[in-house]
């Protein structure tokens, strides 16, 4: 079995799996098979306890972050995933992000190697509020003793 983490993405309402790993070549990447509503809800809503810490943005303000695990999640558009190195975020991104800008998905495949946390936030419902968020949360740090509003 790999040691290597493995990614589940559902992108708009396809329900399209791609399977993600450290040595897949990303130009290559292709759907692997389809899934279920089921098989793309988060390892975390699947278990009975969710954990909740705070991020700190740029800008001062909190966000209440759900960390998930690092070694087998689901990317998808209703989210947006932080994965962490040192309490700061070395990628910021969501499913689409991946699958069409090839900047991103090189910037997550080396964030994956290095990184020690994976959390999660809500997406915003605009364009304009998804960027705004990542600014903010890019320019953060994680801070588990703020108060998330």
């Amino acid at each position: 079995m790999s040691s290597h983490p493995s990614f589940r993405i559902a992108h708009e309402s396809k329900n399209v799996a791609a399977i993600f790993t450290n040595s897949i070549n990303p130009s290559s990447i292709k759907p692997s098979s389809f899934a279920s509503n089921r098989d793309l809800a988060s390892d975390s809503a699947r278990s009975d306890s969710i954990h909740l810490t705070n991020w700190q943005g740029g800008t001062g303000k909190c966000y209440s972050v759900e960390e998930i695990g690092l070694k087998d999640f689901v990317l998808s558009d209703t989210s947006v995933y932080l994965l962490v190195l040192n309490n700061r975020a070395v990628w910021i991104g969501g499913a689409s992000d991946l699958i069409e800008d090839s900047v991103s998905r090189a910037q997550f495949r080396q964030a994956i190697k290095l990184a020690t946390a994976a959390y999660k936030i809500p997406c915003p419902r605009h364009d304009y509020q998804r960027v705004g968020l990542i600014s903010d949360l890019l320019a953060g740090h994680l801070n588990p003793k703020s108060f998330a509003a």
